[in-house]
């Protein structure tokens, strides 16, 4: 089963960083010369966890709680040890901060709030061994805590309220079925063009639009059914996507119908343009998907005045070259097939 390659990054990264708190802990170790529990079980618990990342698809979230687990026993063993160590100006306190800070960062928000109380409970039950001067440590690392617990679900509500505007903001731009630019999408592109161009362009403003139709695809459907058809059209619009150039749009238009939008071409460029995504349709080979062909008509910008002129050129080339038997490109003043 593979993973995404954000969760296997992250594998590769966790590794890495246990690795790491490994050698260092058993550098301070040789250095000291002596070993302690303490000492022995961080070794453990990042052996264990750089095994079960490397080796191992145990998924994330579990890692990520059995870290949390075995840390916070660690710190609650440091807490309580015999002879206690005043914990109001160890380091113990800057373990609870870093603890439910990542508990925070890797728990959901009440996992994470539970478990925070949890450890600064055990911190403060400890902590009453110091003496009465322990109070301001205690609201120290308290509000500290409550402060990172409120940053946490800020930025979590703020980076989920981006993610779905981003989300919204793809869909809107983008056909659900097939991942290409919709129609209205490809419409803002093309007054753009018209109005001159955008940047990237050069100095060449002249632009083509290829107006692609599946033949017989009403065919698919009905033999195959309509699960098979979708299929089809994802992978056009993929083989579609791959092939044409950086800068160039893709667009599904209509049904099974398909625009491309060509900037900084002239005749002789929109005529190879027109052929590999011709070519690209007709050499599709998926498992389980039919072979088809597509009729296409290419309109450039110089033919037409208004964007409505030069779809309607498009769509006229496109019927002539289904007239004549389809599987072709019709091109401007060439109204007989181009590609036989």
């Amino acid at each position: 089963m593979h993973e995404p390659g954000g969760a296997e990054a992250r594998r590769r990264g966790g590794v890495a960083l246990v690795a790491g708190a490994l050698c260092l802990g058993l550098c301070g170790v040789l250095a000291s010369g002596h070993g302690d529990l303490g000492s022995a079980v961080l070794a453990v618990v990042c052996a264990l966890t750089a095994a079960l990342l490397r080796f191992t698809r145990v998924p994330l979230g579990w890692v990520d709680r059995g870290l949390l687990l075995a840390f916070g026993t660690g710190l609650g063993v440091a807490l309580f040890r015999t002879p206690p160590a005043p914990t109001s100006t160890s380091l113990l306190p800057l373990a609870l901060l870093a603890l439910g800070s990542a508990a925070f960062a890797v728990l959901r928000v009440g996992e994470a709030l539970r478990y925070a109380a949890l450890l600064f409970g055990l911190f403060a039950l400890a902590s009453w061994q110091d003496g009465p001067g322990v109070l301001p440590h205690l609201i120290a690392v308290g509000l500290t805590l409550a402060l990172v617990g409120a940053a946490s679900g800020y930025i979590g509500r703020f980076s989920a309220e981006r993610a779905e505007a981003a989300l919204m903001r793809g869909l809107a731009r983008t056909d659900a079925l097939t991942g290409a630019d919709n129609r209205p999408e490809l419409y803002a592109h093309l007054r753009r063009a018209l109005a001159g161009g955008g940047p990237g362009w050069g100095q060449e403003r002249n632009f083509a639009v290829v107006l692609l139709d599946l033949d017989y695809f009403e065919q698919v459907n009905t033999r195959y059914g309509h699960a098979v058809g979708d299929a089809l059209l994802v992978a056009v619009a993929r083989s579609l996507r791959q092939e044409v150039r950086a800068g160039d749009r893709v667009a599904r238009w209509d049904g099974d119908a398909f625009l491309a939008l060509l900037p900084g071409v002239d005749e002789r460029g929109a005529k190879a343009e027109a052929y590999r995504l011709w070519l690209a349709v007709r050499r599709l080979r998926e498992p389980g998907l039919p072979q088809v062909t597509a009729s296409l008509g290419v309109a450039l910008s110089t033919d037409a005045h208004t964007l409505e002129d030069l779809l309607q050129l498009a769509n006229e080339r496109l019927y002539v070259a289904k007239a004549s038997g389809r599987d072709r490109v019709s091109l401007p003043e060439k109204p007989l097939p181009l590609f036989p």
